[in-house]
């Protein structure tokens, strides 16, 4: 069970990058993706106002996975141009590579500080 929560959580968080990818790859040429990314985490607009009641859970972990997808494209852990760019030579198939950094208790790289988990956005998923 803990498993398929895990995979369920790693979906969530793809697809709120690939829903993102979307969105900037559908604005104007001449827009600055990362200044508009920026300005989506400014009072959280990404989100909109009065989501129903009977979802708050469901709700605030799709929140707290597109406010991951904005953060990465804010910060430039993900660069859209070349998400798209990647996909255009792929078929159409995105594939997203997230940073790696070395776990210095393994010595190998990890992408783990950038997983979509509870230990990486468990408090922001709560606050929502």
């Amino acid at each position: 069970a803990l498993q398929r929560l895990s995979e369920w959580r790693s979906n969530i968080g793809s697809t709120a990058l690939a829903m993102m990818i979307d969105f900037f790859a559908e604005l104007d040429d001449d827009a600055d993706i990362v200044e508009v990314a920026k300005a989506l985490q400014d009072g959280y607009k990404f989100l909109q106002e009065d989501p129903d009641d009977d979802m708050e859970g469901v709700i605030a972990l799709c929140a707290a996975a597109v406010e991951r997808a904005v953060e990465f494209i804010a910060d430039r852990l993900i660069d859209v141009d070349e998400v798209l760019a990647s996909m255009a030579d792929n078929g159409g198939k995105m594939r997203i590579k997230l940073p790696k950094v070395l776990n210095k208790a393994t010595g190998k790289e990890t992408s783990g500080p950038f997983m979509f988990s509870v230990s990486n956005w468990g408090t922001q998923t709560l606050a929502y």
